[in-house]
């Protein structure tokens, strides 16, 4: 894979970027530092680009967020710290549902179950801001996804405190003999999940293991990447093993 590292640079504008079209079979960039205002994308711009680092950056329109659907090949996005996510109330889930192509968002893959739960979510989330003026502008995806999902419906007031609860996991963690069962959301980082195990059941995680115990038995090796990375599922056995 050709990769090519323009990190905290002093690119402000994608006029900047575009110059880089020209470098053949270039298929990851890094653009991370860099105070770019706007992204745009024209047939034969960045065919090969398959992932795309955009954080720390100064994008404060959806519009140029959305233009990332436009790149052909582009399935693996980070962006985080920029102006246009600012008071969002569920980051991971409005980008999942706005960039209907990504695999990967911020190094986390996305199942297809966590696209789904993101792009409904999202739905009723646009349901609450139909009757805005740049509706269409601020939204270019809700058309597209209420083909696949339908029309939204108004979720009453005295039922919108359930919503946290209907995305929690319910997850049985191990150790040894020992079983606790814990509810967590898909979002909880491995990381943060060994210190609990280590807190329940009072080993020292820094020589313990995370195995993913399902027909196949999977190591979640990754510290920070989180459950939903993992594909883990309500039920799901978390088992705590020693070095």
């Amino acid at each position: 894979m050709k990769l090519l590292n323009l990190e905290n640079n002093i690119l402000e504008s994608w006029d900047d970027i575009l110059v880089l079209c020209g470098i053949p079979h270039l298929e990851a960039l890094y653009l991370h530092g860099n105070p770019i205002k706007n992204i745009s994308f024209t047939t034969g711009d960045f065919v090969n680009l398959k992932t795309l680092n955009v954080n720390d950056t100064r994008l404060n329109d959806w519009m140029h967020i959305h233009n990332l659907n436009l790149f052909p090949s582009l399935t693996e996005i980070r962006l985080k710290d920029v102006p246009i996510l600012e008071n969002i109330s569920d980051v991971p889930a409005t980008l999942t549902a706005r960039l209907g192509k990504v695999l990967v968002l911020n190094g986390s893959k996305l199942s297809a179950r966590r696209r789904l739960d993101a792009e409904i979510w999202y739905l009723n989330q646009c349901f609450k801001e139909r009757d805005d003026l740049d509706f269409a502008n601020i939204h270019p995806r809700y058309e597209e996804l209420v083909k696949l999902h339908g029309e939204p419906i108004a979720v009453p007031k005295e039922l919108s405190s359930n919503v946290l609860k209907d995305r929690l996991l319910v997850i049985n963690l191990k150790y040894k003999d020992q079983s606790i069962q814990k509810k967590m959301t898909s979002t909880y980082k491995v990381r943060a999940l060994k210190m609990l195990m280590n807190k329940l059941f009072k080993v020292n995680t820094s020589v313990s293991k995370v195995f993913l115990i399902q027909e196949t038995i999977t190591e979640l090796d990754d510290e920070w990447k989180d459950l939903a990375w993992y594909d883990v599922k309500t039920g799901n056995d978390l088992e705590l093993r020693m070095d």
